[in-house]
């Protein structure tokens, strides 16, 4: 690392650690002497083969890099609205297992109703009057949940990650890669 860019390599190992990046790299300006403050810094990171971020994953780490950045307030309330619209849905879509894991009585997720109707039909029988009643719930259900999935992704956290970019918040896992 250069002498002029101080960061300690624990943290850096940490982060590696967390975010599951097997190879961490610096070049351009930072590694030669016209580095400076007004330079940027180029790190090209290689994860591993297994990792995989979900949606909240890519929004925490984003959220950690504006903390990080010391970027706007904002940005940091904006990226926890959207955490917990993403938190909020996969309830909706998934059912809440926090509850489930406490055994006690949760509404099923969207999911958990598929299920069920699926899980019938590998008998003989004609659906019931409840499976009919559950793919009524889904149909109802998923088109309003799927629409907000939507408008969280394409436009709140595009948006979001844009903002970032714009006040040079350092890249994270999910984004597109800055031009």
């Amino acid at each position: 690392m250069s002498p002029r860019l101080s960061i300690p390599r624990d943290k850096v190992a940490a982060f590696c650690r967390k975010h599951g990046i097997r190879k961490f790299s610096l070049f351009g300006s930072v590694i030669r002497d016209d580095f400076g403050p007004e330079r940027d810094v180029d790190v090209p990171a290689e994860f591993k083969p297994d990792v995989r971020f979900s949606l909240i994953e890519r929004v925490e780490a984003l959220a950690e890099a504006i903390d990080e950045s010391g970027a706007a307030d904002d940005l940091r309330s904006q990226a926890s609205a959207i955490r917990t619209g993403l938190l909020d849905l996969r309830v909706r879509f998934l059912g809440d297992d926090t509850v489930r894991s406490r055994r006690e009585a949760v509404l099923p997720g969207i999911r958990d109703r598929i299920q069920r109707v699926v899980g019938a039909f590998w008998s003989t029988s004609d659906p019931t009057t409840t499976h009919r009643r559950q793919v009524e719930i889904v149909q109802e259900q998923f088109g309003p949940a799927n629409a907000e999935l939507v408008n969280l992704v394409e436009a709140q956290l595009a948006g979001l990650e844009a903002q970032a970019d714009a006040a040079g918040v350092p890249w994270t896992p999910g984004r597109r890669i800055p031009r």
